[in-house]
């Protein structure tokens, strides 16, 4: 789907997305609350022994708990009042970009803020954390040229699943779930710059609500497209490629080569 197409669906199910004042709402609703989860990771990683880590987990276990909410129930009573209606609520959006998009954003950013003891020499570091970072915004390329958009990226067509696409080619392939992969090594890269033992730990709790959220995607998918998508779940890891496919898999992310699979709509 190209940008134009993807910003037509976003404007059918989300009216006042294209106006300005919607446009100021919903960066309102993600900049004003991410933000505020930075400023109070600022504030109290200072005032308890291993506050980036207790900090971490306690916002870690929240984004957990609305996921499985969001996933387990309230997709469902959104779904049926987009029958209705065939739009999305108002609500929707700016609720999802406070209470989702903002921590989900705020806590691999987290690593970057915590300082401790040098863990490497400087000149490993520096380089190692920047490397990672750059791969994975190559894989974020990677997604977007597989056909991964903003509609999805926005849940639109997890709240109108039967006009929805399911994408299973080029990094998709290798990974199910490529964009909770990058926002993981994102965090690990962070942490690498601060080069601090605490920082990768802070970094690697943000490992446990991604696991969660692929768990509950993979369920919704499986409700959707049934055997299709268990099959896809068996041969196609979730956040790391097989071992064997690893070269394959860097050429894809470096070059554009080493693709396979096709797109399957659903």
């Amino acid at each position: 789907m190209d940008w134009r197409t993807d910003f037509e669906v976003l404007k059918e199910k989300v009216p006042w997305f294209g106006k300005t004042w919607g446009t100021a709402i919903l960066l309102a609703s993600l900049i004003l609350p991410l933000l505020a989860y930075l400023a109070l990771f600022w504030w109290l990683d200072h005032l308890l022994p291993y506050g980036p880590l207790i900090n971490q987990l306690v916002l870690a276990i929240m984004l957990c708990a609305i996921c499985c909410f969001a996933m387990r129930r309230l997709i469902y009573d959104i779904r049926a009042e987009c029958k209705k209606t065939h739009v999305l609520p108002n609500w929707v959006i700016p609720l999802m970009f406070a209470l989702i998009f903002a921590p989900w954003c705020a806590l691999p950013i987290h690593p970057f803020m915590v300082s401790g003891n040098a863990l490497l020499p400087l000149w490993v570091a520096i380089p190692l954390g920047s490397l990672i970072i750059v791969f994975a915004m190559l894989m974020y390329w990677s997604t977007m040229r597989a056909g991964f958009s903003l509609a999805h990226g926005l849940s639109i067509y997890l709240l109108f699943p039967e006009e929805g696409t399911r994408v299973s080619k080029d990094i998709y392939s290798y990974l199910r779930h490529p964009g909770y992969a990058m926002l993981i090594y994102t965090a690990l890269g962070f942490a690498l710059l601060r080069n601090s033992l605490l920082a990768i730990l802070t970094a690697l709790i943000y490992v446990i609500p991604n696991l969660l959220e692929i768990k509950l995607e993979d369920e919704e998918l499986i409700e959707r497209f049934g055997e299709e998508h268990r099959r896809y779940i068996k041969k196609t890891p979730a956040i790391f490629p097989r071992l064997r496919d690893v070269g394959k898999f860097l050429r894809l992310i470096f070059s554009g080569t080493g693709v396979r699979g096709q797109k399957q709509e659903g």
